[in-house]
């Protein structure tokens, strides 16, 4: 019984590099892919243009977590469902035939790629969240310290977050939707 535990501890602290690995194999797949299908109907400009929609849908569904994190209150289900509609999107999007349903399906799964990705970055920044100055960066407090302008602080070697310092304070840049109440 010890041991099963011992076990699903383990993987239970392996779940945050999991997901974010996961997320980085998820974006690059579907970004190469949906170049490559995209390559089938645009013409080249046109197919790096469509990349960087692709990337910019990404990066609002990334953004857009820690809104929907703070205001929706079933937020867990949210979660699975935008790893699972990731899944599929990725599926869909090899499959489609069309320029038009092509670049829908990619932008909707890239979206949610974004959205996932945001969850699986904010479980590994709260894994590493065990000093007290990582736990007040994620409650939002200031910190204290010499660098002077924008630092991007890490713990554990992974980014967390930005900080903007100024004598001697680092005012936390760490997005609302994102912090800790407690």
């Amino acid at each position: 019984m010890e041991r099963k535990a011992r076990l699903e501890s383990g993987f239970a602290s392996m779940r945050p590099i999991v997901s974010l690995s996961l997320f980085y194999v998820l974006f690059l797949s579907m970004e190469s892919l949906l170049g490559e299908r995209a390559a089938a109907f645009l013409p080249p400009d046109a197919v790096a243009f469509a990349g960087s929609v692709a990337a910019a849908a990404s990066l609002v569904g990334f953004l857009l977590y820690a809104l929907v994190r703070m205001r929706v209150p079933g937020f867990a289900s949210l979660i699975h469902a935008s790893g699972t509609l990731s899944a599929v999107g990725l599926l869909a999007t090899s499959l489609v035939p069309g320029a038009l349903t092509l670049l829908a399906s990619g932008l909707a799964t890239m979206f949610f790629v974004g959205f996932a990705g945001a969850a699986a970055h904010e479980a590994l920044a709260r894994r590493f969240a065990d000093g007290p100055e990582i736990a007040a960066y994620l409650r939002g407090e200031t910190l204290h310290g010499t660098q002077r302008g924008w630092t991007l602080l890490t713990a554990g070697g992974l980014s967390l977050g930005w900080v903007r310092g100024a004598d001697g304070i680092l005012k936390n840049q760490y997005p609302k939707g994102l912090r800790r109440l407690r």
